[in-house]
């Protein structure tokens, strides 16, 4: 094993540039540049278009945000995979959407504010 030079002080914690400067403006700048402004109640809008579901295809929209595939979404419904296909396009219609994955986030979301009782959702 190689031993460090001696000039190299082990115990020492490494710097960055940002330690050698003040970091008061910098480190705003920095913060705002990495976190643009949140949309207040992501997929709130989303999740409000929920009761536009029909019975069905709010059952498949529960199974997607458990994070069912099609196929498995079939099975579980005793329909064909291509009849969760239709399915989920008009899901994905109706809560306007644009993938399947921003259905799936709706749904995880819609249920997490059903299990912790969130009132902001107006459901």
């Amino acid at each position: 094993m190689t031993t460090p030079p001696a000039s190299i002080d082990m115990n020492r914690a490494p710097t960055t540039d940002l330690d050698e400067r003040s970091q008061g403006d910098d480190l705003a700048e920095l913060t705002d540049d990495c976190h643009p402004p949140a949309k207040p109640h992501r997929w709130h809008e989303e999740v409000a278009k929920v009761t536009l579901l029909s019975d069905r295809e709010f059952q498949v929209f529960r199974l997607l945000g458990n994070g069912s595939s099609n196929r498995g979404i079939a099975r579980n419904l005793r329909i064909t995979e291509r009849t969760a296909k239709a399915h989920m396009s008009q899901i994905m219609a109706k809560l306007g959407v644009e993938s399947r994955l921003q259905a799936g986030l709706v749904s995880y979301t819609y249920q997490l504010a059903i299990l912790y009782d969130i009132p902001h959702f107006g459901f």
